[in-house]
Formats: C-alpha cells, structure tokens, sequence
C-alpha cells in the first residue's frame, strides 16, 4: 500500500452527535473505570497474561494503560512546560503559526463541534497544534518557543510504544500503519462558573482512525500546579454501557484508545471508545497531548463489523481508510 502523504493528513479526532447523557454533577458520586494497566516491559516481552487482559480491556472498555516505559515522565514534564510557554502568548502571536486553509499543521482555535441541547455547539475553549510525527518539513513551528524538541520527542515515544501494542496484538496484520502518526498538544482554556450552557472542554465523540495515544492530563491555575478535579477530566463509556465513567490514573501512565477504524479492522473484536472531557470549574486550565494512529490514506478493507453500516462505509464492500477519513471530517468538522 501507497505510504500515507503528508499533504494528505488531517485531524483524525472529531465529534460525533450522540444521545445526550446527563453529565455526573458534583453532589453525585462519580462512577469511575476500573482502568486496566501492563506494564512496558510485559508489552516488550509479550507476556502472555498481560496481553489477554489488554484485548479484553479493549474490547469492553475500549481504553487501556501502559506504566513504567522508560524516559517517560521526563520528556512528558519538558512537554508540559513547552506548552504552557506558548499557550501564555497573546492570540495574535498564536495565530502566526495557525494551519493554512485546507491542512492542519500548525495552531487552531475551537473547529469541531457536537451535537447538545438540539443544538450543534463549537468547542471554542479547545486549543490545539498539530504537528506529524517524525517530523517533516510540513509541520510548522513557532519561533519564539522551542516547541518542536520536547513535542517531537514525547509523541516519538508515545509512537514506538503505540507500534509495538498494535503489533503485540496482531492488528498489523489487517492493515499497516501510516508513515506519519498526528500529534495534536492540547490546551483546554480556563472557563467562568457563570458558562453552565456547555459543561464539556470536547464533547462527546469517538476518534476515527486506529488507536489514539493520550498523556496523563496537567491541571494548573495561574502559575501553580493542581490535582484534577473530582468532576472533571476523560469520561468514557464502555461498550453495551449507557453512563460515562471517569477514567483516573496516575501521571506516569500512558493511555491508548480504540479508534474506529480499528474496530472495522477487527470486526467488533475491539470496540470504539466514545468519550467526553468535562470542564473544571473557575479559572483551571489542562493541558495534554493526544498521538492518532492511522493506516495508509489508500488502506481498504472489508468489514463485518457493526460500524460498517454507517453511511461513511458506503454501499460497496470494501471502504478505504481515506474514505472513511473524509467522511468523518466533512460531518463533524465545524
């Protein structure tokens, strides 16, 4: 299969309409998943046990973690503080490395929307940049902040890591990975207590490409770093579940989500994570990284999976990773 282009990529990450769950409210416990985690060297080695319970992880929860993979919490903290340097620019300054009209390489301001209150509904206080990794000379970076050593090292990491459990599970067999995986820094802003029209930082959605690597999300308020909230962070829905549950684990840990293309690769063996981020209340901000695993643009499959009756399939019976990319972004893309 054809290498994926760069010039081709985009956002693998978009909002999907949902029935809309009542969001937990703080006076309510908080139900929460009982997160399954290996550990780096048993996913190395292929430990038998560990990789059964991370298949079925997967497929009834649709999320798992990965802890004590080497080098990581250092590289993770000089990301963090790389990107609270630039989110502290004025917007104008921001703006001066925002994606060109057509392609997302770059700084972006509040472009997916879902569907709330019968109403479509712009997450205006997400900030991203995105850049591909390993790095290309595509990617566009601010020359006022070193942004690129400490983004391109996390996400490189976050990367092998990610290679490796797709392999250890046989998912390469199905299909292969693009050349270039995207990384997207995630700054969600502070919001006042007065917004109640939209509790969510990103509603709910599912991302639709193959896996989505996510760092442990950093809380601060001004210049002073803060525990999550017990009301706010990453809310997933298992599969067969009707109530988002909070998912809480330590900072050392990195997590991976199902995309949906994943799922049409396995047909149902694994399932797409539908998830939610809920804002914290006052003037808290969170800051993190997400890295979407991709197949080639030209990667086809045919798929029995449930999701392969929806209308970005089509009719025929095979459906291309770049048909399926493009009907995602042309839905939900604001």
């Amino acid at each position: 299969m054809t290498p994926l282009s760069t010039q081709q990529v985009a956002s693998p990450a978009l909002v999907h309409s949902s029935d809309e769950i009542p969001t937990e409210t703080p006076s309510t416990a908080i139900p929460t998943i009982a997160l399954t985690v290996i550990s780096y060297n048993d996913l190395e080695n292929g430990n038998p046990e560990s990789l059964l319970r991370l298949k079925a992880a997967l497929k009834i929860d649709g999320i798992i973690g990965v802890s004590t993979i080497p080098e990581y919490s250092a590289k993770v903290t000089s990301f963090v503080e790389a990107i609270r340097l630039f989110s502290a620019k004025p917007e104008e300054t921001k703006q001066l490395v925002a994606a060109d009209d057509g392609k997302i390489f770059g700084y972006e301001l509040g472009k997916e929307q879902f569907f709330r209150n019968n109403q479509w509904i712009v997450d205006d206080s997400k900030h991203s940049y995105y850049a591909l990794v390993p790095d290309t000379s595509e990617n566009k970076w601010p020359d006022h902040t070193d942004l690129k050593t400490p983004f391109q090292a996390i996400a490189t990491l976050m990367s092998d890591v990610g290679s490796m459990m797709m392999d250890r599970m046989g998912l390469l067999n199905s299909t292969t990975l693009a050349d270039h995986s995207m990384g997207r820094m995630l700054h969600y802003s502070k919001s006042s207590d007065s917004e109640t029209n939209n509790p969510y930082w990103c509603g709910d959605h599912y991302d639709h490409g193959l896996f989505t690597g996510l760092l442990p999300a950093y809380y601060f308020r001004g210049l002073n770093e803060v525990e999550e909230p017990a009301e706010s962070g990453i809310f997933v829905r298992p599969h067969a579940s009707s109530t988002f549950k909070k998912v809480v684990a330590d900072k050392s840990v990195l997590l991976f989500q199902v995309g949906e293309f994943a799922q049409l690769c396995t047909n149902d063996a694994i399932h797409a994570t539908e998830h939610r981020v809920v804002k914290a209340g006052g003037d808290i901000e969170r800051f993190t990284l997400a890295l979407f695993f991709s197949p080639p643009l030209d990667a086809a499959i045919t798929s029995t999976s449930t999701l392969a009756t929806d209308l970005r399939y089509g009719e025929n019976t095979q459906c291309s990773f770049w048909q399926w990319h493009t009907a995602s972004l042309n839905r939900y893309r604001a």
